[in-house]
């Protein structure tokens, strides 16, 4: 069992199978020399088989990610290169031993991007996988124009780098396959309109929030607006019904005046009119009457 990427390693009739311990180790194989059971850069594997052609050596390039249990605990991310060696007919892997490439060929794998390289005649050669396997163009794009920069010459097959790690490919083969590595103007401009394309669905997607928001922000002054408009067709028309209610007061109220003045006018009228006239009479009676006794 492997003390360094948490594996179990189980070999029979020449096959090796590679497997997480208690399920709580990942693999994720990023490429091999030999046979594999599965496709250089799957991720989250419980196993992994390999076959090696028979008294051939194979080297395998993986990494794993080994405590993330239901219990909660840390995870530990390792990784690295394998070698799978036949002895006397028979097929060994020491998984707790450090791979020793050769001296002309030095090999590394990088856990946290998940690429292996190799360093050979002056030139580095690599691969450029998006981390863990989620893709991203623009995180891809970004990483691979930095390799680039580094002057590291990208290889898409990992599985060319360990078959030329384990003696079984040419320096012409690895450069072949990097032919396109991407330094030239051509690439250079791919590399910006993937970029501006990148900027531009980004910019996009602003937009389509900011509308929606602003979509959103309509929606709800146009309810506003509608409730306002309620409420005032609801206070003109309490307005128009307070108003014709006055109306009606006041029409009841001037004729209850007028039909008060009318009674009055009708009971105290005529005693009015007969006590001024008497009082007028008195006064007249009241001058006269010196004259009517013949006293001088």
């Amino acid at each position: 069992m492997s003390a360094v990427f948490g594996l179990k390693v189980t070999i029979k009739d020449g096959v090796a199978v590679l497997s997480g311990i208690n399920g709580i180790t990942k693999i994720t194989f990023l490429g091999a020399s030999c046979t594999s059971s599965v496709k250089p850069g799957e991720c989250s594997l419980d196993c992994v088989t390999l076959l090696p052609l028979k008294n051939v050596d194979a080297v395998v390039a993986l990494t794993t990610i080994y405590g993330s249990n239901s219990k909660g605990s840390s995870s530990v991310h390792s990784g690295g290169l394998v070698k799978l060696v036949w002895r006397d007919e028979k097929l060994f892997i020491d998984m707790d031993d450090v791979f020793m490439s050769p001296t002309d060929r030095l090999g590394q794998v990088v856990e946290q991007s998940g690429d292996i390289f190799v360093t050979t005649n002056g030139q580095m050669f690599g691969t450029c996988r998006d981390q863990w396997g989620s893709y991203d163009l623009r995180s891809w794009t970004n990483k691979k124009d930095a390799y680039v920069k580094k002057g590291i010459r990208i290889v898409d097959d990992a599985s060319l780098i360990c078959r030329y790690l384990a003696g079984q490919a040419t320096l012409a083969e690895l450069e072949a396959a990097a032919s396109g590595d991407l330094r030239t103007a051509e690439y250079v401009r791919y590399i910006k309109l993937q970029t501006d394309f990148c900027e531009a669905l980004e910019k996009y997607g602003k937009l389509q929030d900011e509308h929606l928001a602003l979509q959103e922000r309509f929606l709800t002054f146009q309810d506003g607006l509608a409730k306002v408009e309620k409420e005032s067709s609801r206070g003109a028309l309490l307005l128009r019904e307070i108003y014709a209610n006055v109306r009606i007061e006041n029409d009841r109220l001037q004729g209850e005046n007028l039909n008060l003045r009318n009674e009055l006018a009708s009971k105290f009228g005529a005693r009015v009119k007969k006590f001024f006239g008497d009082l007028r009479d008195k006064c007249r009676n009241a001058f006269r009457e010196p004259n009517n006794g013949g006293v001088m």
